[in-house]
């Protein structure tokens, strides 16, 4: 059975952190623009790939660790709670500091492979190991059911998939880009508070845990 409260909580924190851009959300709108909406899509697609692997190797990764060792895993949970502490002022800064992500279009994108660039792009991230890492460290636990665990291994995906053919679809147009770009520095501000709220809850639960045993 699906344990939907830890369903919507994994899912509200991917969805947030999904919007601010990133490497996945800059390599899509540029294919986008160099190349037009098909291949922005193709790369959407490519992104998903990359992303299916990460939501596959945390769950599977650390509810094995998390069974076998409990120190280790709220030892995991602090270094979670503090990496996405860490996301969450990062974008306050960067907001406040009001700059804009220019998306900059590569000099050879239109003679990639927009699915395998895609792809590339999102499996050679080193920071989406630790962001999903911190997030199923939040809720996962060796008694999770595996139809939460099959659940979230699609849903993920195919979050993803839908939010970038609608960059694609959208981003394709300047005149749209710009206007996004505009709201950029709110965007952070909200997303940056969601991840630092979550980045405290997750700390402070596995501190409680370690202080038990002080």
């Amino acid at each position: 059975m699906i344990e939907y409260g830890i369903f919507f909580k994994i899912l509200l924190i991917f969805s947030l952190a999904l919007i601010s851009p990133g490497p996945d959300f800059m390599i899509v709108s540029s294919m986008s623009l160099a190349r037009g909406r098909a291949d922005g899509i193709k790369c959407a697609a490519g992104t998903t790939v990359g992303i299916s692997v990460y939501v596959w190797v945390s769950l599977t990764g650390l509810s094995a660790l998390f069974a076998r060792n409990e120190g280790l895993a709220t030892a995991i949970k602090l270094c979670g709670g503090i990496y996405l502490l860490y996301l969450g002022f990062s974008m306050w800064r960067a907001s406040l500091e009001k700059r804009q992500a220019e998306i900059k279009i590569p000099a050879n994108v239109k003679r990639r492979n927009a699915f395998l660039t895609g792809a590339l792009t999102n499996l050679t991230n080193a920071k989406a190991v630790a962001f999903f890492s911190s997030i199923f460290a939040f809720v996962l636990t060796p008694d999770m059911s595996l139809a939460t665990k099959i659940a979230l291994a699609t849903a993920i995906p195919l979050v993803n998939f839908l939010w970038f053919s609608f960059v694609a679809f959208c981003l394709s147009k300047e005149k749209v880009r710009s206007r996004y770009q505009r709201a950029q520095g709110l965007i952070d501000r909200v997303v940056g508070s969601v991840l630092a709220f979550f980045g405290a809850e997750l700390f402070l639960s596995a501190f409680k845990f370690v202080w038990a045993f002080i």
